[in-house]
């Protein structure tokens, strides 16, 4: 049996195996309603021996641009005016700003779907509204549905895992549920695929006009099977559009 495969990993630099001890921690500003502020605090004051580092709002653009520098502008154009904005918890009224929110669209990716049929995929969070962050293996889980077929009748679900949601290339794998119209009635099927995802910044590209509607492109291309004991329908898919996954 002959078997073979590629390490995509970033380069190795000095200050990657750099020694933290801990008493050189730097502490992040606490506020006075932080439940670990009393556990922090040494006769009332917070991490006295320790250094303390300071949040700040990213720069205007217009203080960024007073040397004259235009190049600066891509680095600083960045952002939002009067940010942070803080406001409660409205319940209803919360969950209406987040879907109005420009976060929500982004959390969404659509792709072109090629297998053996023509179609679309919708790749959105896990909790619809939230995303899921594996905390063991700090991956990312997403639901993923399809539509293929004559009129887009054979749909397809899945929940696709994923390493990291910022590198510019790495594996997923999914799994669900896919149904099928076949001699006039539904079939269901169990459905699984892998492969590589592969996405890039288009907004300092010659395509920078895509990035009106979306900020990444890219394409999956993997492997796709059918049927949980036995595979079964193997064969190729790619998929090519706009999203973080």
């Amino acid at each position: 049996m002959l078997r073979t495969g590629a390490l995509y990993t970033g380069g190795y630099q000095a200050w990657l195996s750099k020694a933290r001890n801990p008493r050189d921690r730097v502490f992040p500003p606490l506020p006075a309603d932080s439940p670990l502020l009393e556990e922090l605090s040494i006769d009332g004051e917070y991490m006295p021996t320790h250094n303390q580092y300071e949040v700040r709002p990213f720069p205007p653009l217009e203080e960024a641009m007073a040397g004259g520098d235009e190049s600066i502008h891509r680095f600083v154009d960045k952002g939002y005016e009067n940010w942070p904005y803080v406001a409660d918890d409205k319940g209803v009224d919360q969950l209406l700003d987040t879907l109005d929110g420009e976060e929500f669209f982004k959390s969404i990716s659509v792709a072109a779907r090629f297998d053996k049929d023509i179609g679309v995929s919708v790749v959105f969070p896990l909790f619809i509204f939230k995303h899921y962050n594996d905390p063991v293996s700090g991956g990312w889980i997403v639901n993923r549905m399809y539509f293929k077929g004559e009129k887009l009748r054979d749909v397809g679900w899945q929940i696709m895992y994923s390493p990291s949601a910022s590198r510019w290339i790495d594996q997923y794998f999914s799994a669900g549920a896919e149904w099928a119209q076949e001699d006039g009635k539904t079939n269901t099927y169990f459905a699984s695929e892998a492969g590589l995802k592969l996405r890039f910044s288009v907004s300092h590209s010659p395509l920078g006009f895509l990035s009106k509607v979306a900020d990444f492109w890219g394409l999956r291309a993997g492997i796709r099977y059918r049927g949980y004991k036995q595979f079964s329908e193997l064969g190729y898919v790619i998929e090519v559009g706009g999203g973080t996954f």
